[in-house]
C-alpha cells in the first residue's frame, strides 16, 4: 500500500515536472517567435526608410483604397500605380488598356486595380489631378475622369477645373465638397505611401498576380508601359 502511494507520488511529480517543462519550453518558443517577428518588422522599417522597400515586399497584397474595374471574383488581378501627368502612363491607358479591358477585364479573367502615385517633383499638378479623379470616381465616373485627365495633361487651368464637373456630368456641390474634404487628400496620400512602401520610384508600375480570397499572391512586377501581348505571356506564365 505504501509502495503504491510512493509510486503514485513519484509519477505525479514526474508528470507535473514534465508539464511544467513543456509549458516553459512553449513559452520560450513563443517569446522567440515574437522577438524574430519584431526583428523582421525593424528590418522592414529600416529598408523602407532608406528607400529599399523593394527588398522587403510582402508575400501577399491587399486592394484597399484602389479604384477597381471588373469583377471581384476574377481569378487574376492587375494592379496599376499611375501618375495622371506621366506620358508613359497616358500611353498605357490610351494604347493598351482598351484592348486589355475588352479581352480580360470585361470577360471576368482579370480585375483591374489602380492606385494614384503622383510624382510631384516631376509633375506638380498631378496630385490635384488625382484628387479630381477620386472625386469623380465617387460619382461613378472613374474611367471617364481618368481618360479626360490623361487627354488634358498637366495644363490644369482654373477654367478647366471649374468646368470639369460639367464636362463629366457630375453633381457640382458634391464634387466641390469632395475636393475640399481632408479625407479625400488623405486617400491620395495613402496611395502614395503604399507605392513607396513597395519600393516604387517611377510610373507606371504594374503588378500581376493571382487572387486568393481578399489577397493577391504569386505576383509579378512590371515596370514601364505594359503592352497587351506582354500581358498575354505573363498571364500564361502565372497559369502554370
Amino acid at each position: 500500500m505504501k509502495k503504491s502511494i510512493i509510486f503514485g507520488l513519484v509519477a505525479a511529480l514526474f508528470f507535473s515536472s514534465s508539464a511544467l517543462k513543456a509549458n516553459t519550453e512553449s513559452a520560450e518558443i513563443e517569446k522567440l517567435k515574437a522577438e524574430i517577428a519584431e526583428l523582421k518588422n525593424i528590418q522592414t522599417l529600416i529598408a523602407r526608410t532608406v528607400g529599399l522597400g523593394e527588398l522587403v515586399r510582402p508575400e501577399s497584397l491587399l486592394l484597399e483604397g484602389a479604384n477597381l474595374v471588373g469583377k471581384n471574383d476574377s481569378p487574376y488581378v492587375l494592379i496599376e500605380f499611375t501618375d495622371l501627368h506621366c506620358p508613359f502612363c497616358a500611353r498605357f491607358n490610351t494604347e493598351q488598356f482598351p484592348a486589355i479591358k475588352k479581352e480580360y477585364i470585361d470577360k471576368g479573367v482579370i480585375q483591374f486595380a489602380s492606385y494614384d502615385y503622383p510624382l510631384l517633383n516631376l509633375h506638380p499638378n498631378a496630385g490635384y489631378a488625382a484628387l479630381m479623379q477620386l472625386c469623380a470616381a465617387n460619382q461613378d465616373k472613374y474611367l471617364e475622369a481618368k481618360a479626360e485627365l490623361f487627354k488634358t495633361g498637366p495644363n490644369l487651368s482654373e477654367e478647366y477645373i471649374d468646368n470639369f464637373h460639367t464636362k463629366l456630368g457630375l453633381e457640382h456641390d458634391a464634387f466641390q465638397a469632395c475636393l475640399e474634404d481632408p479625407q479625400s487628400h488623405s486617400k491620395i496620400a495613402s496611395s502614395v505611401q503604399y507605392a513607396e512602401m513597395l519600393g516604387f520610384k517611377s510610373t507606371p508600375v504594374f503588378i500581376l498576380g493571382k487572387r486568393q480570397g481578399e489577397e493577391v499572391v504569386d505576383y509579378l512586377i512590371i515596370n514601364g508601359v505594359l503592352a497587351k501581348d506582354r500581358l498575354d505571356n505573363l498571364l500564361e506564365q502565372l497559369k502554370k
